[in-house]
This record gives C-alpha cells, structure tokens and sequence, in this order.
C-alpha cells in the first residue's frame, strides 16, 4: 500500500475512536486532543449506575444490597 493510503486509513481509524468515545461520555468530550490523550477520556466513561436495594423478609430481618457498576 501506498504511505498516503496508510496515513488515510489511520486518520479514519483515530476519527472512527474519537467518536466512539465521545458517544459514551457524558461531560467532556475530545475535541482537537491528540491520540495518546485518549486513554484519559476512556477512563472517564461510567459504564453504569450505583443500584441500592433493601429485602424486608418475613421475619423482619433486612437484607441490604449495594451494587457499584463502574
């Protein structure tokens, strides 16, 4: 392959990342960042949400869950 088309095909590949990023964060999202500054918006993505839940059995003993998805 030529070096132009392996240039083009990176430049799409760091485009194609880029939004794939951005797609899943929430507040701040990259802009003009270079690719080796990706890897801290990649830590910033929250994959899911703090569940609290609470079992009140029978014979009035509690089961209290906590589950942190991050």
């Amino acid at each position: 392959m030529a070096i132009q088309t392996e240039i083009d095909r990176i430049n799409q590949a760091k485009e194609d990342l880029k939004n794939s990023i951005n797609a899943k964060l929430t507040d701040t999202q990259i802009t003009n960042e270079t690719i080796d500054e990706y890897a801290s918006f990649v830590d910033n993505i929250n994959l899911g949400t703090t569940e609290n839940w609470t079992i009140t059995l029978t014979d009035n003993s509690v089961i209290t869950k906590e589950v942190v998805i991050k």
